[in-house]
């Protein structure tokens, strides 16, 4: 997972721009089937927050810290 700094500028290019949409299609994909799953009850919350940060990870965003 991608570390998060203070300055909120965390994100650095991929290497491999291939690799990265690669990776980017299997954690995306892997979020909606496990958001359909929750929505079934087959899949509780606690797992599906675990995909979604694994998918937030790779996304070139940032968050604000508060402290």
């Amino acid at each position: 997972m991608a570390k998060r700094k203070k300055n909120n500028f965390w994100w650095k290019d991929p290497e491999s721009h291939d690799l990265w949409h690669k990776e980017l299609i299997k954690k995306s994909t892997t979020a909606v089937e496990a958001y359909e799953k929750y929505l079934l009850d087959e899949l509780d919350y606690l797992e599906l927050a675990k995909i979604m940060r694994d998918l937030r990870s790779i996304l070139p965003i940032s968050e604000k810290i508060n402290e």
